[in-house]
């Protein structure tokens, strides 16, 4: 299943206020009429992951030495891009944008995200699940979110979340209820061997099914541990 993911509010917010733009001031978006600028960075384009063509243009606009120095080696420019997120270099060196288009020009844009569904439609008609670690960690002095994994995590459920169908004919279930099913699964990498186990539940399969399941601790970690264990 594929998810459109949402930027967080908050980051989104921190980067309008750095760049020294406000809100509601119009900006365009890939394939599509201009939006106002906090929608067009929270729907539309990454903002997480800080790109080459977006340092560089940051340098065209500030004299700042150090971001100079940077820009000039190959390895420093390695290093800052290295786990830094659009946010960095704008707030680091005080970068201020002259027009909207030149902040979002060298943008990727947002992609979905894909996830293995982790239930048997034959085991829950009309649903479908599936298994997010929610991603948290300290990065350059800052608190970096997996973007979907954290939009997800954090959903208030005051909207949909757009998703879409997306099929893997090159991973599925032999259609052959007797033959043995081995599957390994480490952490969220369990998602689609539930929902083969699921399956072969439902269909009543013979053949013996063999799950490897290797995560960090049993205590904290062992996914669907009393669906398994039963």
């Amino acid at each position: 299943m594929g998810v459109f993911p949402e930027n967080n509010v908050k980051l989104v917010d921190e980067i309008i206020a750095a760049a020294g733009f406000g809100p509601d001031e119009l900006a365009p978006v890939p394939h599509g009429k201009d939006q106002q600028l906090f929608d067009a960075l929270r729907f539309h384009y990454d903002v997480s992951v800080l790109t080459e063509p977006f340092l560089l243009a940051c340098g065209r606009l500030t004299k700042h030495p150090e971001l100079k120095k940077i820009i000039a080696d190959d390895e420093k420019r390695k290093a800052y891009l290295s786990g830094r997120g659009l946010v960095y270099p704008i707030v680091d060196f005080n970068v201020k944008f002259p027009t909207t288009e030149y902040l979002v020009a060298p943008l990727k844009a947002l992609n979905p995200r894909l996830y293995s569904i982790s239930s048997s439609p034959k085991a829950h008609p009309s649903e479908v699940h599936l298994t997010v670690g929610k991603v948290t960690y300290d990065l350059h002095g800052r608190k970096r979110l997996g973007v979907c994994s954290t939009y997800l995590a954090d959903h208030k459920l005051d909207r949909p979340v757009k998703v879409y169908m997306h099929s893997n004919k090159a991973f599925r279930l032999a259609e052959n209820n007797d033959v043995p099913a081995i599957m390994i699964g480490p952490g969220t990498g369990i998602a689609p061997f539930r929902a083969f186990l699921e399956e072969r539940e439902a269909r009543g399969a013979k053949g013996k099914n063999w799950l490897f399941f290797g995560d960090q601790h049993q205590a904290t970690d062992f996914l669907y541990e009393e669906q398994i264990t039963a």
